[in-house]
Parts: C-alpha cells; structure tokens; sequence
C-alpha cells in the first residue's frame, strides 16, 4: 500500500510540475504579425481577398435562386425548398445565413489587411503600390456593406478589426 501511495504522489508531483508544453502556438498557424514583412506577403494577402470573393458568389450563390421562383429546389440544400415555401423560423438557417456570415469574414478579411498594410514599413514598398492594396480592400468592404444592406436591410458597420 506504501508503494502505491509514494508512486502515485511521484506520478501528480511529476505531472504537476510540468511547463505550458501544450500552450504553445503550433508552428503551422500563420499569424498576422508575423506575416506581413514584405511587400510579397502583402500581394498574397490581396490575392486572398480576391479569392475569397470569388468563392462567395461561386460557391452556392445559385442557390439563391431557388429561393424564389427563378428556380426549382427539388431538394432542401441550405434550407432553400423551405424558404421558398415561406417556411422561414429564426433557426432555418441554411443559405441566408451562410451568405450573411460569409460577407462578414470577407470584411474582417478586408480590415485585416487595411490594418496590417498601414502598419508595414514604408520602405517595403511604394506608396502608390500601398494605397492601392489598401483601395483593393476598401472596394471588397464597399461591396460587401452594399450587398448587405440590398439583402439584409440594417446591418452593423465594422470599421477595424
């Protein structure tokens, strides 16, 4: 019995005097402070913006449509069949929410890198070549704030992150 007292207080003295190693930030997390250092940092973050809105309307946009009579939703994907339907509750969800959550990760995205090209280091690249990433992401926040409002009527404004 003495044995198992002693072994199990070594085993919690053992487990108890361990650092963080769990808390650390994994290395295949990609931060934003250590991101943008560079000119070509800073042209991938804008090709991300553009991706990201080419998904947006690629990916289900269609489904839209069969929300109305435009067209038949023989299925209920993204809640559709049931929109149409008028069967509309706060927790139908499916593609009206999608597209509204969506909007507003394209515009964190867009904040983000408004937010970490102003804090880039001017000598990293021209001020010309600056202001138009940066209009890049103010014409994607324009866009998406547009398309909110048409869609959604009110909604809250974002300026930063």
């Amino acid at each position: 019995m003495k044995r198992y007292t002693i072994l199990s207080l070594l085993i919690l003295v053992i487990f108890c005097s361990c650092e963080d190693y769990l808390e650390k930030t994994p290395n295949y997390q990609a931060s934003a402070e250590g991101y943008f250092i560079n000119e070509k940092a800073a042209q991938e973050s804008r090709i991300g913006l553009y991706t990201k809105h080419s998904d947006y309307f690629l990916d289900g946009r269609y489904m839209l449509d069969a929300t109305t009579d435009q067209l038949m939703a023989q299925y209920n994907w993204g809640s559709a069949l049931s929109i149409a339907r008028g069967i509309v509750t706060p927790e139908t969800g499916g593609v009206i929410e999608e597209f509204y959550e969506e909007a507003y990760v394209m515009i964190a995205a867009a904040n983000d890198h408004i937010a970490n090209i102003d804090g880039m280091d001017d000598g990293l690249f021209s001020n010309m070549t600056k202001d138009e990433y940066k209009a890049d992401a103010r014409f994607f926040k324009a866009f998406y704030y547009f398309y909110l409002t048409e869609t959604y009527d009110g909604v809250p404004l974002y300026k930063e992150k």
